[in-house]
């Protein structure tokens, strides 16, 4: 039964509730003891979480000191802390991730017990090298041959142990989030047809040996919290229920990014009376090598009975165009409605080869950046870290200044680590007992791993983000920090710019040559859509035909463009025709005139659709 919308008068609550639309109203003053909102890109959910926080807080039926927000990531996390600080309620809430909550816990639990706080290792892959460097009986063999020492760090290690390291670590990482030990890898790895760079009956017996290791020297990993945290509270009844009783009010944003052992401490932290909050997109769902599972979303509604579902579906961000081509390259032609009805027509072009298309990207960039502008407003997306690479080099011969967007740096990245296991956890625990101090320092520190570029397996960005060429000053003199942005589709997730340039938009880049599976793809489609909808006003997409200019030459195969252009070539044709619906073909036939238009290689400029 919908939730009144005249539960109380108190003039703050009607504060909150000021500008909201209903959907996003009803989501914030439903008042069962589950609630799901489901939220497409750009509909304000994060805004509608903490709202709903600081209404529960002002009307009293919910206490501050008992209220725990958890999300997926670091980035989420502060502007979580920032919006509940603007709202009045941050300092008593707790918000953080899954494995910051999960490390308190877990504190909290030693030290009732009279145990010294956990040692943990913030990045694993140092372990996996010693790992990779010893024989079955742990002795290190060969190591000093291969110029390798332990406790150097990755950019010191052979290239083959790098590769080795990372594609290790990937599948253990694949395999904890679902909760698969040692043992039941290779089993559960060919139910899931997991297509790993070593065979699995390997990756069994070195994750076996990393487990030993890492218990010899007294540490958990990050995973190792989410886990570690849920077998407390399903071992220790009195714990949990004291736990319970604390943390009675739970709210969770980036729900879709949840994986099997984060939903498992959600539950558990629930327990029988829940009291739970919920939003998330499984359009936005991103982080499958982490174990995201879009299907936890849905799972909510069917587990506890009588949740009310809110779903928010005015995009608010994007003007409509932008929404209609990124609803078509997900494969949809009911594209949601858009507040934003002004904004040019989106563009897909195409070129002769890589070097044309960041020429093309970066002379666009400075053109875009009119009087009024800020560089910051304009951002280059690309699926791996190797093409941004290119447009960064590109956008310095036209003189346009540029930056690689921060890392997003993972799941658990407020949870602070360093080498000495003796110290890495009270650290953490001096940082979390004071929330004024964490929401001062912004919780910056932490792993700052690998996106999820190079944990695919592309061996081209393995090296991590490129540092773009020294910019000069140019014809449109920036201010201090004022840059275009460069970024993976990945790191964009949850960001913004006025205009946005998605750009290497072919096949084996979108999807990612590296997703094989129905699964994989289908992610890979919902990444492209999370990179389309981060433009507000104007966006650009952009492809190939080959690496560069001698792959003519010696023949090389052309590229194709991404499977999904076409519906966003049939989409933009029928906008262009005022609504009418295209020709299934018509789209193909397009594509196929492009390559005609392209001119030539010398000139620089890309073949457009006309």
């Amino acid at each position: 039964m919908p939730a009144s919308t005249d539960v109380t008068t108190h003039p703050d609550i009607d504060g909150l509730l000021a500008g909201l639309e209903p959907s996003q109203r009803e989501a914030v003053l439903a008042d069962e003891p589950v609630v799901c909102v489901l939220a497409g890109a750009g509909t304000g959910k994060t805004r509608v979480l903490t709202l709903r926080v600081a209404r529960r807080v002002l009307d009293g039926t919910a206490h501050p000191s008992h209220g725990l927000v958890c999300t997926f990531s670091r980035k989420a996390a502060q502007e979580l802390r920032d919006r509940l600080w603007q709202l009045g309620v941050g300092r008593e809430v707790q918000a953080g991730t899954f494995h910051r909550a999960a490390l308190r816990l877990i504190t909290q639990h030693r030290q009732e017990h009279g145990q010294r706080a956990p040692a943990v290792v913030s990045d694993r892959r140092q372990l996996l090298a010693e790992v990779l460097g010893t024989g079955g009986g742990g002795r290190r063999t060969g190591t000093r041959d291969r110029g390798y020492a332990p406790q150097a760090r990755d950019a010191r290690m052979p290239t083959s142990v790098g590769r080795d390291v990372a594609r290790l670590e990937a599948e253990i990482g694949w395999a904890k989030s679902r909760l698969v030990g040692p043992t039941d890898y290779e089993a559960t790895a060919r139910r899931a047809a997991r297509r790993a760079a070593m065979p699995a009956a390997r990756i069994a017996d070195l994750y076996a040996r990393y487990e030993h290791l890492r218990r010899l020297r007294g540490v958990l990993d990050l995973d190792d919290l989410l886990s570690h945290a849920g077998d407390l509270l399903e071992e220790d009844a009195a714990f949990s229920r004291a736990v319970r009783w604390w943390h009675r009010h739970l709210f969770v944003d980036e729900m879709q990014d949840l994986n099997d052992a984060q939903y498992r401490l959600l539950r558990l932290l629930v327990g029988e009376e829940p009291d739970l909050f919920v939003v998330g997109d499984p359009n936005q769902s991103v982080y499958g090598w982490n174990g995201a599972d879009p299907e936890l979303l849905r799972r909510v509604t069917e587990e506890f009975s009588g949740t009310r579902v809110v779903r928010l579906e005015t995009n608010h961000r994007c003007a409509a165009p932008v929404v209609r081509i990124a609803t078509a390259a997900l494969g949809s032609r009911d594209a949601p409605p858009a507040t934003r009805d002004d904004g040019p027509l989106p563009t897909v072009a195409c070129f002769g080869n890589d070097e044309e298309e960041a020429r093309w990207v970066a002379r666009q960039a400075w053109l875009a950046h009119r009087p009024g502008r800020a560089w910051s407003s304009i951002a280059v997306l690309a699926r791996t870290n190797a093409q941004l690479a290119r447009i960064a080099e590109a956008l310095a011969a036209e003189r346009v200044p540029a930056r690689i967007s921060g890392s997003e740096l993972g799941p658990a990245s407020d949870v602070r680590g360093t080498r000495d296991t003796d110290r890495v956890a009270s650290a953490v625990r001096a940082a979390d007992a004071d929330a004024d101090s964490i929401h001062r320092s912004g919780d910056d520190s932490g792993d700052d791993s690998d996106d999820a570029d190079s944990i695919h397996g592309s061996d081209d960005d393995s090296g991590g983000a490129p540092t773009p060429p020294p910019t000069r000053t140019g014809r449109h003199p920036p201010s201090a920090g004022d840059a275009v942005v460069l970024s993976t589709f990945h790191r964009a997730k949850g960001l913004q710019w006025r205009t946005v340039f998605v750009v290497g938009v072919s096949d084996g880049l979108v999807p990612h040559a590296s997703a094989r599976s129905s699964a994989a793809k289908a992610e890979e489609r919902r990444l492209l859509y999370v990179a389309m909808t981060r433009a507000e006003e104007e966006l650009t997409c952009t492809w190939a035909l080959r690496p560069n200019a001698a792959s003519a030459a010696d023949d090389v195969a052309e590229r194709r463009a991404s499977p999904w252009i076409v519906a966003v070539e049939r989409t933009l044709d029928e906008l262009r025709s005022g609504g009418a619906e295209a020709p299934p073909d018509r789209a193909v036939e397009h594509l196929a005139r492009m390559r005609v238009l392209l001119p030539p290689a010398s000139t620089g400029e890309g073949g457009l659709t006309p």
